[in-house]
């Protein structure tokens, strides 16, 4: 009876793994003062990841990230104070604010899952010193639908300018550029501009013109196609430096880095209207 739990149901079905980590966030800001534990409930209704026939049996959030607090919806069924929340999906007005690094310091970590494949992937490329600079852009229906108040991206193009543009600004000669993208084409131009120091995850990418929760990949396997994307944040996390655009991977990468980069560079075009 000394604790209440607060069940963050996430109710969206239009949105990746790292806008629902937002909103996880946004949430436990809402009560974090009221002293409410946070268990994030991706089981009991619609999401962009779960199958019909899974709802009410598992829980989608704990293959991407731990529970904020480590209770699981079974350990507090019999709970005696247990607060539901709101269905909206609203996101913290300051992403980067003090207040939102220190919730996600908090309650934001991924599943030991996908945090020992992003260790032996980094592990794997920095053995002897050498170092990564991690590149995040996104591609396919982020650019065609044009998301109202998305970043807007570059071209393929613009990315090759504006990450040479940086690696000369910051005086940085990486042994690596460690690409976190869905798309083939921005794969396909940035191996052509920098070769064997562009290194991937070894996931299925998707086309430009594809809509990525209509792909064949996304249908066959919502939850690994999640955990695809989460591995690569994951890594990209872990890297030495970040060369991006604007996204809500973006976002938690650099915010669970803990200001560890030795630089940031964000390329900021505006929002999508």
């Amino acid at each position: 009876k000394d604790k209440i739990f607060y069940v963050i149901r996430v109710r969206h079905n239009e949105a990746g793994v790292m806008a629902y980590a937002r909103w996880v966030i946004h949430k436990c800001a809402e009560v974090y003062d009221l002293g409410m534990i946070p268990v994030v409930d991706m089981r009991d209704g619609t999401n962009q990841y779960i199958n019909i026939n899974d709802m009410g049996k598992i829980n989608v959030w704990e293959y991407y990230f731990k529970q904020p607090c480590g209770y699981t919806l079974d350990d507090i069924k019999n709970a005696y104070y247990i607060v539901y929340s709101s269905l909206d999906s609203n996101f913290p007005d300051e992403p980067f604010s003090d207040k939102i690094k220190q919730l996600v310091k908090e309650y934001i970590s991924f599943s030991d899952k996908i945090n020992n494949m992003a260790e032996d992937f980094i592990k794997k490329y920095k053995a002897g010193g050498k170092r990564i600079v991690g590149l995040k852009f996104r591609g396919s229906d982020y650019v065609t639908l044009r998301g109202y108040l998305h970043a807007k991206q570059p071209t393929s193009d613009e990315m090759v300018d504006f990450i040479k543009e940086s690696l000369q600004k910051n005086n940085s000669n990486p042994d690596y550029l460690f690409l976190a993208t869905e798309d083939k084409m921005i794969i396909e131009t940035l191996k052509r501009e920098f070769g064997e120091k562009i290194i991937l995850t070894d996931i299925p990418r998707i086309n430009h013109d594809d809509i990525w929760g209509q792909t064949e990949y996304f249908l066959s396997d919502k939850i690994k196609m999640g955990e695809d994307y989460a591995l690569d944040i994951a890594i990209l996390g872990k890297c030495d430096a970040l060369i991006c655009s604007g996204s809500q991977g973006t976002w938690l990468a650099s915010v669970l880095n803990e200001n560890k980069y030795d630089y940031i560079e964000m390329i900021s075009l505006g929002m999508y209207k």
